[in-house]
């Protein structure tokens, strides 16, 4: 509709992209306007999310897989093509969740290295293990552990 706009998304596509940086947003469960961070749609990006997060998961409820910060991992892995590095900071919660194993595997096969910092951060917790996860680097403001992660895709494997 916006053809200035179509103009730099057809031009976009066309560039031989090879880094990736950011810090997408953490939006699961949220499915209205009034939630602040209304989760949108992505048919294809849903699509290649089912048929690889989603289909290696052992999980029962996948929902989780559709985060924006997951969406955006998927997007950008498959943007960058056989070569390039992805660094994201996001919501740590894909290193240790059921829902993620899929995810998990998924990033092991696709990407030569991964390095993660998981800078923890999980206000969820409680006693002890709350002790020990103390505040993360946005300090009370969020709730969720922190990681910032860096793939790498190889083709020569190195």
């Amino acid at each position: 509709m916006l053809v200035q706009n179509s103009n730099r998304r057809r031009k976009q596509r066309n560039l031989d992209i090879r880094v990736i940086l950011g810090n997408p947003p953490y939006s699961a469960g949220q499915g209205s306007a009034n939630d602040n961070n209304q989760n949108v749609e992505y048919p294809h990006l849903d699509s290649c999310i089912r048929s690889t997060y989603a289909d290696r998961s052992t999980a029962t409820n996948k929902n989780a897989l559709y985060d924006s910060y997951i969406r955006a991992i998927r997007w950008a892995s498959d943007r960058i093509g056989d070569s390039g590095v992805i660094g994201f900071v996001t919501n740590a919660g894909y290193l240790d969740s059921n829902s993620a194993d899929g995810l998990r595997k998924c990033l092991a096969e696709e990407f030569s290295s991964i390095y993660v910092f998981h800078l923890r951060g999980n206000a969820r917790t409680a006693g002890e293990l709350r002790r020990k996860e103390k505040d993360n680097v946005f300090g009370m403001g969020s709730r969720a552990p922190i990681a910032i992660s860096l793939l790498v895709k190889n083709p020569n494997g190195e």
